[in-house]
């Protein structure tokens, strides 16, 4: 595994190139973990495409990069154009067994989306592009790992009213920012026991992580790298 497949959180932790979902309220650093990831990826020459359905941070970012969207049927044509590209892949390069995108020099794409419950919530656009979001969205986190396409989603709450419970169980890593509560915790974790969570500092930019496949039984505490003295859009730019 080379130095690209890993991102270090902080000194105890590190993540694999793969699928992220970030929970926490409103003031948990939330947005600051988001900036990091996507300052991180794009040294890592990664594509990004950002989905910010509130006109909000990520969508301040659409003059560096282009491919950012907040209205609902642009959202669903990137969408539908990701999932047509991740497909396109599969045709080209199948050729050999155990084969992934690293191995025909292709780069990751990242689909990073903040505050999906608004995304997929009902008052967000009409039932057609909602369904539309959601099986994309399901399409690119079930077959996207092997041809490079990858999802960061970041949400208050992943409760299943909004977010697909087989959308959910996909992801390989999962930070939980600030306080939370037994509801926050069992939809994030669904696998884990609430009563064995461990003690972690609940301050602003400090929470719980999660990391699939390394034979962890519990939640972990992490601190989120400090990006107080660091321009994020300044650094977002001069890396594009």
């Amino acid at each position: 595994m080379s130095l690209n497949d890993e991102i270090q959180i902080d000194k105890l932790t590190s993540i694999p190139i793969s699928h992220i979902a970030i929970s926490g309220v409103t003031g948990s650093g939330k947005t600051q973990l988001i900036g990091y990831l996507i300052i991180e990826l794009l040294k890592r020459k990664s594509k990004l495409i950002l989905i910010d359905p509130k006109f909000s941070d990520l969508y301040s970012l659409r003059e560096y990069i282009t491919a950012t969207y907040a209205h609902p049927t642009k959202i669903a044509a990137c969408l539908r154009t990701a999932v047509d590209q991740m497909n396109k892949r599969y045709e080209r390069h199948n050729s050999q067994w155990g084969k992934d995108y690293r191995d025909y020099g292709l780069m990751p794409v990242y689909v990073v989306i903040d505050e999906a419950a608004s995304l997929l919530g009902t008052s967000f656009a009409d039932k057609k592009i909602r369904e539309e979001i959601q099986s994309r969205l399901l399409e690119l986190i079930l077959r996207g790992r092997q041809a490079g396409f990858f999802l960061i989603l970041a949400s208050q709450r992943f409760s299943s009213e909004w977010i697909d419970t087989s959308l959910r169980a996909q992801f390989t890593t999962r930070f939980l920012l600030g306080e939370t509560d037994r509801d926050s915790f069992n939809m994030l974790f669904p696998m884990l026991n609430y009563k064995e969570i461990p003690y972690y500092n609940s301050e602003v930019g400090h929470g719980l992580v999660y990391v699939q496949g390394r034979n962890w039984t519990i939640p972990r505490p992490f601190t989120a790298p400090d990006m107080s003295d660091i321009n994020v859009t300044s650094e977002i730019a001069n890396l594009v």
